[in-house]
């Protein structure tokens, strides 16, 4: 619900500052990421995902078997 409502204030023209640290949730949602870690990361969505921090943070959780 409120991703839905961050949706709805984006298309409406509000600029939205997000923190969180629920970075499968929130991606879809951005249009740019600020990833704060070893190393700094800011681009566009796109950028993000391509980059090694978004493969490594977008990436399925191991299944027991697989670790």
């Amino acid at each position: 619900e409120m991703y839905r409502l961050i949706g709805r204030l984006h298309d409406e023209g509000t600029t939205i500052v997000m923190i969180s640290h629920d970075i499968v949730g929130a991606v879809p949602y951005a249009t740019h990421i600020l990833h704060i870690g070893a190393e700094v990361f800011f681009g566009t969505r796109e950028a993000y995902q391509s980059s090694k921090w978004g493969q490594y943070f977008l990436q399925p959780p191991m299944k027991a078997k697989e670790r």
